[in-house]
């Protein structure tokens, strides 16, 4: 009886470390795990009742069936695993634990993630379960340091204080398990659990601050970026996709601009790619120095503006910088320009709370001057920004070619490439990890380009550089902030723009002689497409018949009402309906388990003890059902003046019924039993059932209070 009610405290407790989880996994994923460990522990103690020895291998099948029931039941045939289902299994362990050595927490988890979560929580239940059925002494001190310590680990992940509600259940799962454990709760054991109990509880809040303090203030609330953002040496465009899903988003900058648009920001540039991803460059890395104004030919149209920025909430070694900056004034510590990208770092300093100023320069050449550029640099040089490595998947190339069919000039190409992008794909941070090609390797590219067609920024800038350097175009990454949103005026009337987390932004950048690097941006719904406009013919003049090839389009629309729907509104959509169904469908379930799971082991006694050939148990049997049924007998009596409480409910046989019981306990030689003394028993238990009013009965059977007293 303790044991029953130590393991359900116990399982509680690891409820309560699930539900800690919340702060590094996003989303309602956490219900189809408690659904596992609700029925593996019912499962286990249903099966401990009739033989104990086969509980835990019935817990485990359960486990097995359940798992594959509520994550793979596509593999199954009526149920029953197939050859699919293991080779699911394998694919799906992979993408966990890609997922896992590759993304950064807060994420919305994918089902493969979910699902061995709610596999290895299941395996702990029935441990933890097990164990604390026996008489093993210190199983409560080791539930506690498990609960403090997945607590703590879940807390430390994200720098966060354990959520409240988590912590109040664990603490509610341990407080049981001492208590039941050490049996009847007296004043000074229930205040001693009490003690260890708040003991946890202060120890889970405070070791995310004690073991971590340096992750305040830079971590402390969702969506604020993690210190340095990018990083010293660590690939931007790994930590990129990382900190778009980090949930709400917070200021990092704020910037004045005279420009009629605010420019993007960066902060790197990435050239070579080995496959797998596009990586920065050192300093030189081989390449001769560049020079951005003076890359600019003198007939081509240009502008200087002046910018005003103050970064707020943002730590970083790489200062958010506009392409084709003159000069930074007003700069405290030590940065140096990169000579690779126009970008600006430093080996010891951050930008938290920086203010700069500088002057940029702005091209404006026309479309037609962009068409009679050539893209040729010094062959060293050249071949730097248009390799693509061996193995590099066909389809790439395939594509751009397809898209560029009948087009002249570079300019025409990256063009038609970045405005089939944007007219044709949808811009999805959870669809690629949901779908399992996150990243931007050339292989995800390639998928990215002919499968998929959603992906966030990183998709997008990857997949045009890599098409341009198919078709022999320079192409390379710049990675740093869209434009900033309107955020007020000053008080002279200078308009203000607000740079926040969310506007993390990968680019692509391409080479024009005369021109320099220009910026295309090919991510639906961000900034402005790059397209310059055509020439204008002068006043009276007629103007020149100039051929402009039409952009090629996945597939043509018959006009504004056939306008092609957007594939992200259209999948959140089923999502959320499935979404709906499914945790509707899994409460429903748990509601139920958990409703019928008193009532189940109830029986479960109920029909052992009837088994039994000892009277014992058939006295503890009627004394339980007249617990269940609200009658009143008193607990530490004689079994004769208990009988004496029951008679009349239950009839003058109880009587013999208690004789039978005195016999056993104290005569020398126990009473001969047959059946006529097990119907007799019955019998008692029956009258003491029908002296009651149905609705007692049907509480009885529901929850009956026998199994907590």
């Amino acid at each position: 009886m303790r044991a029953e009610r130590a393991s359900f405290f116990g399982v509680l407790g690891l409820v309560g470390v699930l539900l800690g989880l919340r702060v590094v996994l996003l989303g309602t994923w956490w219900w189809p795990v408690v659904l596992v460990m609700a029925v593996v522990f019912v499962v286990s103690a249903l099966v401990r009742r009739v033989r104990p020895v086969v509980a835990p291998l019935a817990a485990v099948a359960a486990l097995a069936l359940l798992v594959i029931w509520i994550f793979l039941p596509a593999t199954t045939v009526v149920g029953v695993p197939t050859g699919a289902t293991w080779a699911a299994f394998g694919d799906q362990l992979s993408l966990a634990i890609a997922v896992v050595a590759e993304e950064q927490a807060p994420l919305a988890p994918p089902d493969a993630l979910v699902m061995f979560i709610a596999l290895g929580f299941g395996l702990v239940a029935l441990v933890v379960d097990d164990l604390l059925s026996r008489p093993i002494p210190g199983v409560a001190v080791g539930c506690g340091i498990l609960y403090t310590g997945g607590l703590a680990a879940a807390s430390l992940i994200v720098g966060v204080t354990p959520d409240p509600l988590a912590v109040a259940v664990t603490a509610a799962g341990w407080l049981g398990v001492i208590i039941g454990r050490g049996g009847v709760p007296t004043p000074a054991r229930a205040a001693l659990a009490a003690g260890i109990g708040a003991i946890a509880v202060v120890v889970a809040l405070l070791t995310p601050s004690l073991a971590a303090p340096g992750l305040e203030p830079t971590v402390t609330s969702w969506g604020r970026p993690p210190a340095e953002v990018f990083g010293r040496g660590i690939n931007p465009m790994l930590r990129l996709g990382e900190n778009l899903r980090r949930g709400e988003s917070v200021e990092v900058a704020r910037s004045i601009t005279t420009a009629d648009d605010p420019p993007y920001l960066k902060v790197a540039t990435l050239i070579d790619v080995d496959g797998e991803t596009w990586r920065q460059v050192g300093d030189g890395a081989g390449l001769p120095a560049e020079e951005p104004l003076a890359d600019i030919g003198p007939d081509i149209a240009t502008s200087t503006e002046e910018i005003r920025v103050e970064i707020g909430d943002l730590d970083t070694t790489m200062l958010p910088v506009p392409y084709r900056f003159d000069e930074l004034r007003g700069l405290a510590g030590a940065w140096a320009r990169h000579p690779i990208g126009g970008t600006v770092r430093s080996r010891g300093d951050t930008t938290r709370e920086l203010t700069y100023a500088a002057s940029y320069v702005e091209i404006a050449p026309d479309a037609e001057q962009m068409r009679g550029r050539s893209t040729s640099m010094t062959p060293g040089v050249f071949g730097r920004y248009t390799d693509l490595p061996d193995g590099t998947p066909g389809e790439i190339g395939e594509v751009a070619r397809e898209q560029t069919a009948g087009l002249t000039n570079s300019y025409d190409r990256v063009v038609a490439l970045q405005d089939w992008l944007r007219g044709n794909f949808s811009y999805s941070e959870s669809a690629p990890v949901a779908e399992g090609y996150d990243g931007n390797g050339l292989d995800v590219v390639a998928r990215f380009l002919t499968e998929e067609q959603s992906g966030y920024c990183v998709h997008f800038a990857s997949g045009l550089a890599a098409m341009a350097r198919s078709l022999n175009i320079p192409a390379r990454i710049a990675v740093g902030y869209a434009p900033g949103r309107p955020a007020g005026r000053t008080s002279d009337g200078e308009q203000v723009y607000s740079t926040r987390s969310d506007m993390l932004h990968a680019w692509t950048e391409v080479w024009f002689d005369g021109v320099g690097w220009v910026a295309f941006d090919a991510t639906p719904g961000v900034g402005s497409p790059t397209e310059f406009d055509e020439p204008r013919s002068e006043l009276g003049a007629t103007a020149p018949d100039v051929s402009v090839p039409e952009v090629p389009t996945a597939a043509p629309t018959d006009g504004p009402d056939t306008a092609r729907p957007d594939p992200d509104q259209t999948a959140e959509s089923g999502t959320d309906n499935e979404s709906a169904w499914g945790i509707g469908l899994v409460s429903t379930v748990f509601l139920v388990l958990l409703g019928l799971a008193p009532g189940l082991l109830r029986q479960v006694r109920r029909s052992v003890r009837w088994r039994r050939t000892r009277v014992e148990p058939w006295w503890r049997e009627l004394t339980d059902t007249a617990t269940d049924l609200g009658i009143s007998i008193p607990p530490h009596a004689t079994a004769r003046a208990q009988a004496e409480a029951l008679a009349p409910a239950a009839g003058p046989e109880v009587r013999e019924v208690v004789a039978l019981v005195e016999r056993e306990r104290y005569a020398a030689s126990p009473p001969g039993l047959d059946e006529h003394h097990r119907g007799t028993a019955r019998r008692v238990a029956r009258r003491l059932s029908t002296s009651t009013s149905w609705r007692r009965r049907i509480i009885a059977r529901v929850f009956p209070r026998s199994l907590w007293s």
